[in-house]
């Protein structure tokens, strides 16, 4: 897992959100506040929260790999790029060039979004969907 070295940007982040803190530990948006995040750890059962300042935390970049993790996601072989398909709907097509996914829906191939991080993959599929992003494999 790669976390990027530049702050979250506050107002992309929603609860359930996942990014990393200073030391490079996984957590997971509990509370957003005007300049600081609560977080608690992911998959446990721990009420710990802790707030810490915006500018200590990362937003992890989306890999193929923690794309490929997400429940309903799989790699299909479409054009000359890696490409991930989610829940029969879209399309995520990686850009070696500008380091991010766009994508397209299946259907007609529409552009949507370009996505980067995590947080926006859980942010566009519950904008879009209603469904929370949830798994087991960045803890």
């Amino acid at each position: 897992m790669k976390n990027s070295d530049s702050p979250l940007d506050i107002n992309s982040l929603m609860i359930g959100n996942y990014f990393t803190n200073i030391i490079g530990e996984v957590r997971q948006v509990n509370q957003i506040l005007e300049d600081s995040v609560s977080w608690i750890i992911p998959n446990t059962d721990s009420l710990v929260k802790t707030t810490r300042p915006i500018s200590e935390l990362n937003p992890i970049f989306l890999t193929e790999e923690l794309l490929l993790n997400f429940p309903n996601t799989e790699k299909s072989n479409f054009f000359d790029a890696i490409t991930i398909k989610y829940n029969n709907k879209f399309f995520l097509f990686y850009s070696e060039n500008y380091k991010c996914w766009y994508v397209r829906n299946c259907t007609i191939l529409t552009y949507l979004t370009k996505i980067e991080f995590v947080h926006e993959f859980q942010n566009f599929i519950y904008i879009i969907n209603g469904e929370k992003l949830t798994f087991n494999y960045l803890a």
